[in-house]
């Protein structure tokens, strides 16, 4: 006669064992909460305050918050997985600048929890190391933002690549002032290979630099699982200039692009020793972007988009910084205030605005300042170089920098 086994605790609660850890690790099954935790809400001040990162404050308190809610309505199944959650992990510092929306999806998708904890723990590190502020993060609606910059109008040079010259595009286009342009048509014979799921699947366990000046690395495969959940307003990007290094297996990008005929004669292939670093592979979400920056050293760029949408903003040399900036710490706040905060207006100079579609290269003339805020998850290759009628300023800002 066999006995009816009562349900454990666990089972009641919705808990199944774990993956890794020799099966004895448990964690909760999230799935009950999605109704909860992804409802649309972005119009609410209250909540993007809530569900987006701030700085100082824990994923611990918005599923506090979560709790407090469910106790509300009587949601006893609900009550007891987040309880399980408040106790089960520590949430002291792993997942500080990240919502109960990231954590719930983060649990969902991994396959050991130990695995995606350490590189939950690489990205907040990143973070803490770049000394990037979330406090100013808070924005309502941020969607409509993103939507406005989609639609608005914009004034820019565009060029063929089969239809221009090099001599027609340094007379135009780099000679002093410079004006930015977009070139269609200079990859039609990149293969296709570039895209974010081709490279998660050749490059997954692959670390990735974040940022030349502090080298915190992730594993591809673990970032690809961070664009999926993130809810940031300023999310990491992948920012790696050492990707083509002969020991590593992305070194196999540089077979999948040619750098276009405008932009191969670089001074700095002169230099033997101490030459900066110079190209990029620039991964990143909706919502992330660079701030505004003027490149280095006197240098030239090209950046081409081979998956996704960016919005640009470019001022001419010599622009007022502290005008143009107005002390934004972050790309998505200073589109904000640029173009529903009355900024456009405050600004003396005009800038070329561009929305740059895949598969299309910006050229970003030496001494501009630019600003750049992605519209979708992104995937672009990118140069620095120095332009012969340029090189004298660049050689001198190089030998200042290496002194």
């Amino acid at each position: 006669m066999s006995v009816r086994e009562e349900p454990t605790e666990a089972t009641r609660l919705g808990i199944s064992p774990g993956e890794g850890g020799g099966g004895s690790e448990k964690q909760p099954d999230l799935r009950v909460l999605n109704p909860l935790l992804t409802r649309e809400k972005v119009e609410d001040v209250e909540v993007a305050k809530r569900h987006n990162s701030v700085a100082g404050e824990r994923a611990e308190t918005a599923i506090s918050y979560e709790l407090v809610q469910a106790k509300e309505v009587e949601d006893l199944k609900v009550i007891a997985q987040l309880e399980y959650l408040l106790q089960r992990f520590d949430f002291t510092h792993v997942y500080k600048f990240l919502t109960v929306r990231d954590v719930c999806r983060l649990l969902q998708c991994s396959q050991t929890t130990h695995e995606m904890l350490g590189a939950w723990d690489q990205l907040w590190y990143a973070r803490v190391e770049a000394r990037e502020s979330c406090d100013s993060l808070v924005l309502a609606c941020p969607q409509k933002l993103l939507t406005l910059l989609e639609q608005i109008e914009f004034q820019v040079t565009r060029i063929c690549y089969d239809d221009v010259s090099e001599v027609e595009f340094v007379k135009r286009f780099e000679n002093h002032p410079g004006c930015p342009v977009v070139i269609s048509g200079a990859t039609k014979h990149f293969p296709d290979t570039w895209s974010l799921s081709n490279w998660k699947s050749r490059f997954g366990d692959e670390y990735f630099r974040f940022d030349d000046r502090f080298g915190e690395r992730v594993k591809l495969r673990h970032y690809c699982h961070y664009l999926e959940v993130t809810n940031d307003l300023n999310p990491i990007g992948i920012y790696d200039s050492q990707f083509g290094e002969s020991n590593r297996v992305s070194s196999s990008i540089l077979d999948d692009y040619q750098v276009p005929r405008y932009f191969r004669q670089d001074m700095f292939d002169t230099i033997v020793e101490g030459r900066p670093p110079y190209r990029w592979v620039l991964v990143g979400a909706r919502g992330g972007g660079t701030e505004m920056h003027i490149d280095p050293l006197w240098t030239s760029a090209w950046v081409t988009l081979m998956q996704g949408r960016k919005r640009w903003c470019l001022f001419p040399r010599g622009s007022n910084l502290e005008q143009i900036n107005s002390k934004c710490k972050t790309a998505f706040e200073w589109f904000d205030w640029f173009y529903r905060q009355g900024g456009k207006d405050k600004c003396d100079v005009v800038p070329v605005e561009i929305l740059q579609q895949q598969h299309e290269t910006v050229f970003v003339p030496a001494g501009w300042a630019h600003i750049v805020i992605n519209l979708d998850t992104t995937v672009a290759i990118t140069h620095n170089y120095a332009a012969p009628q340029n090189w004298h300023q660049a050689h001198d800002a190089w030998q200042v920098d290496q002194s």
